[in-house]
């Protein structure tokens, strides 16, 4: 939890906090690491994910360069305490450094559609709107640091992966534009390592963001508006963490709805408008 907050109400300051970790503890459960077997033969955190479930069907969802570590193998996903494997057809983008959209898709079929619970699918309605990334946004990340995930020698080759959540407020306009990014495509969001607190109010230092790729971001509240309800919409999914501009990267849930839409097609979304195009 982080404390850089400064640009809300102090009248309603502490209120708005508490409003915002309620929201981030209803999606949390949302969240799933995804692992590799290295060269050693165990377990590895690479990347965390999502499932979503529209018109009763159901796809995991992830960064482009967390996939393309599995090279045509299964992905890996750590779901209650079991290491769960998925295959099929993946669409997704090139996963590279210059790939700014960076996401992966893969609908669960068969077998493997039973594997995941309906509940811990994101429903349709959990998705947010179109035009709601915008600056002055708070947003969570949520997902597996890799530095935080060991493994069990207590059980053969088995991985303790520790969740971690960290919420913000959107950058300033001008580093949107330093990085030649657009907010109704990408969210960047201000990164304090050091500045953070514990559920318990203690200041603590947030792990490296490694391994956060491909899981949540979470839009909680618009502070252009701050008397409007605190949401838990899924927004977009976390691909990168820039150092020397102090900010997480994510993209739009939209670029994961025109895939859906177009290469899936998926009914229900067929009205929907994004500023994607399929070859993004």
């Amino acid at each position: 939890m982080n404390e850089d907050v400064q640009v809300l109400a102090e009248a309603r300051k502490e209120e708005i906090l508490k409003e915002i970790c309620q929201a981030i503890e209803k999606v949390k459960g949302y969240n799933f690491p995804i692992l590799i077997v290295n060269s050693r033969c165990e377990p590895e955190l690479i990347g965390s994910c999502i499932f979503l479930i529209i018109d009763d069907r159901k796809f995991l969802a992830t960064a482009g360069h967390v996939v393309n570590e599995f090279d045509n193998s299964s992905i890996l996903v750590g779901y209650n305490s079991e290491l769960v494997g998925f295959s099929g057809d993946v669409m997704k983008t090139e996963g590279t450094s210059t790939d700014k959209v960076d996401i992966a898709i893969l609908e669960l079929i068969g077998d493997e559609f039973e594997k995941i619970k309906n509940d811990d699918c994101v429903p349709f309605e959990m998705i947010a709107p179109s035009n709601t990334t915008a600056e002055k946004k708070i947003y969570s990340f949520i997902g597996y640091p890799a530095t935080k995930s060991k493994i069990d020698r207590n059980k053969f080759n088995t991985v303790k992966s520790k969740m971690y959540t960290y919420f913000n407020t959107t950058c300033e306009k001008k580093v949107y534009e330093d990085m030649s990014l657009n907010p109704n495509t990408h969210i960047l969001v201000n990164f304090n390592a050091k500045n953070c607190k514990n559920e318990s109010g203690e200041l603590v230092t947030f792990p490296r963001p490694n391994g956060l790729s491909g899981g949540g971001v979470w839009l909680h509240k618009n502070l252009t508006a701050i008397g409007e309800e605190t949401t838990q919409y899924l927004s977009g999914l976390a691909i990168e963490y820039h150092a020397d501009r102090k900010c997480l990267v994510g993209i739009s849930i939209e670029a994961v709805i025109e895939v859906l839409k177009q290469e899936f097609n998926v009914s229900s979304l067929s009205g929907q408008n994004t500023y994607f195009n399929i070859d993004d």
